[in-house]
């Protein structure tokens, strides 16, 4: 459309999504500025600013799939935050009644009030949590080439994607009462705290692989400054110089008496 090649339209997208990053903070800020914090057209502006900024961050993902996994992950995350705020009804959440209590019909709220509100929000700790994983990649570069960084990365990888998917899960149980018990709860902080104990491992041993490696790098781009060569004197003296010749003619004379004389004894 723009006659622009594949470089040049990732490029195009890119301050694409940036002025729309910028556009909504800008809206988001006048709204706030003129009282209309609970409207719906704050409500659409910070998820569009939410959605947007998910994009961005997916880029620092060094694996493809986490990238689209970030991308559809907001898509999705973007579209049920637009049916939640249109739905008739869907704005109606536990906390706006002080006297709710579950299960309890005569106050007229069930179970699935503010449902979408709540997956939502699930949704949301979902693709936030895998941007962060996104940032730690970037440190996947420096270390696959050593098998033990290599294994406690992808170990700290796995320990973050169910760190996340509890909390998801725990953010629905919440309301929904699952009755998933405190097991669960003791298990989700023992993933978190060797999740963080792994990421630490890695963002530390990412610096100093960085450091090592391009410094091989430089060693080994560098060239190796040979030792100049003695220079050669020129010569100043003649070939027809006279005297050269008689000195040459004396020291081929001496040289046949010698061997004459080695011969004859």
């Amino acid at each position: 459309m723009f006659g622009f090649g594949t470089g040049d339209r990732s490029r195009v997208a890119f301050w694409w999504l940036i002025g729309v990053l910028a556009a909504s903070g800008v809206a988001m800020a006048f709204v706030v500025a003129f009282g209309e914090f609970g409207s719906v057209g704050f409500s659409i502006t910070w998820r569009v600013f939410v959605a947007d900024l998910y994009l961005i961050a997916a880029l620092a993902a060094q694996h493809v799939w986490l990238r689209r996994t970030i991308w559809i992950g907001a898509g999705i995350t973007f579209l049920l935050g637009i049916i939640t705020v249109l739905w008739p009804g869907s704005g109606r959440n536990r906390w706006s009644q002080p006297y709710y209590e579950y299960g309890n019909t005569q106050s007229g709220w069930s179970p699935w009030d503010g449902f979408l509100q709540d997956l939502e929000t699930a949704l949301h700790i979902c693709v936030g949590g895998l941007v962060v994983l996104g940032f730690l990649s970037l440190a996947y570069r420096w270390l696959k080439g050593e098998r033990v960084l290599r294994i406690t990365y992808l170990t700290t990888f796995g320990l973050g994607v169910a760190s996340i998917l509890i909390a998801a899960i725990r953010t629905l149980d919440s309301r929904y009462r699952m009755n998933l018990g405190e097991g669960l709860s003791r298990v989700h902080t023992a993933l978190i705290i060797l999740a963080l104990t792994g990421a630490a491992i890695v963002i530390i041993a990412g610096f100093v692989q960085r450091r090592t490696i391009l410094a091989r790098e430089r060693l080994a781009a560098s060239p190796v400054e040979a030792s100049p060569a003695p220079a050669v004197p020129e010569a100043t003296v003649p070939v027809d110089n006279p005297e050269l010749r008689a000195l040459v003619r004396t020291y081929v004379e001496e040289y046949l008496r010698e061997r004459e004389q080695y011969r004859r004894e």
